[in-house]
């Protein structure tokens, strides 16, 4: 089936990144600031709609987007918006949706990794709310450009009792740079061994006594 062929492709690639994250994350320090991601985005669904009880739900690969704000070094919040594609199983079809949600992701220190966790509103044939837990990690690539994947688990907050899971694979730009610049040291005061307001250097009597005029 076409939509197979379209993950088996992803599935690498969102192992490789995931990979070249937990290698390099104690690289990683992402900018502070509003932030855009865009996402691949494979969804496990596995449930049968309430609308059409004979056909179940299967997986998606569909493509979305993030608006977030890096608030400080742990706290970040983020809006997300995906586009799904869910495959009928048993057929050659597909379900077009959509989920909205909101996040507020916690980062582990420096380390590239975070935990993620809010609300989505997924819309394919019937629509539920559902809570997500996950956790992600994130590669700085460039200035104020990262990669990042992420593992979610959704529950359903309603009677139908969906559990769902989905992968990210996605690239951020962050708009503003707020990293703390380094300041150069000051340079060392001239020594002064007798204290007569005169560097050692041009001192020509190295003990005059510090009540002396000079």
């Amino acid at each position: 089936m076409i939509f197979k062929g379209k993950v088996a492709k992803l599935i690498p690639a969102i192992a490789l990144a995931s990979a070249a994250t937990t290698l390099n994350a104690q690289q990683s320090e992402q900018d502070l600031g509003f932030y855009i991601s865009g996402f691949a985005d494979y969804y496990f669904a596995h449930w049968h709609p309430e609308e059409t009880t004979q056909q179940r739900m299967g997986e998606s690969l569909g493509f979305g987007v993030d608006f977030g704000y890096r608030i400080n070094e742990s706290f970040a919040a983020r809006l997300e918006l995906a586009k799904l594609n869910l495959a009928i199983e048993s057929t050659d079809n597909e379900q077009s949706g959509h989920r909205v949600g909101v996040d507020a992701l916690y980062h582990l220190g420096k380390s590239g990794f975070y935990l993620v966790g809010g609300v989505k509103q997924i819309d394919v044939y019937d629509s539920f709310t559902a809570a997500n837990v996950g956790f992600g990690g994130y590669l700085e690539v460039a200035d104020n450009w990262t990669v990042n994947t992420e593992a979610l688990l959704l529950k359903s907050l309603e009677s139908n009792d969906y559990t769902d899971s989905a992968l990210k694979l996605g690239v951020s730009y962050t708009f503003a740079d707020t990293k703390p610049t380094q300041q150069l040291a000051a340079a060392p005061a001239p020594l002064d061994a007798d204290q007569d307001g005169v560097a050692d250097g041009q001192d020509d009597c190295l003990n005059t006594p510090s009540n002396e005029v000079v």
